[in-house]
């Protein structure tokens, strides 16, 4: 299974998201190639405990939900909310010429989650409680879905 624990299955996420311009299209949902990276960004930090989240977990999203998603089950294209702290419409509409310098982020969180040990890792907003095994798996799939939604 592809995680960012393995530097290969990191640096092709790195490197699918440098091929993204501030022009490039969404597939599907409403958001620009550079409010989608400021939202990866986002739930990265809520993984690093920087940014704060309502729990909004119960018994199913904890258990079954989680593990249906970590073993990969597919994301419907726009069809799932996601948690208000990482809702792009909630937040103030980054400056596209920012893209690269929020990639080069991107890329740094991603560097520190797989270096955290697991007392350092927040919970999940709707998964709750997460090891870092978890965290490296749910974010190599949550990027992945969110590249494939600009085509790269």
């Amino acid at each position: 299974m592809s995680t960012i624990a393995k530097e290969s299955a990191k640096q092709s996420l790195v490197i699918r998201a440098r091929g993204l311009s501030a022009e490039t299209p969404a597939v599907w949902g409403t958001m620009s190639a550079t409010e989608m990276v400021v939202h990866v960004n986002r739930a990265l930090k809520m993984a690093l405990g920087r940014l704060p989240v309502k729990d909004v977990s119960n018994v199913i999203s904890k258990t079954l939900m989680k593990h249906l998603v970590l073993l990969g089950m597919p994301i419907p294209k726009g069809k799932i909310q996601t948690l208000p702290e990482l809702d792009m419409r909630n937040q103030d509409s980054p400056d596209p010429s920012t893209l690269a310098h929020h990639v080069d982020e991107m890329e740094q969180l991603i560097d520190q989650i797989v270096l955290a040990d697991h007392h350092s890792l927040a919970d999940h907003g709707a998964f709750g409680p997460m090891n870092q095994r978890q965290w490296c798996r749910l974010v190599y799939l949550h990027i992945d879905h969110h590249l494939k939604q600009f085509g790269v």
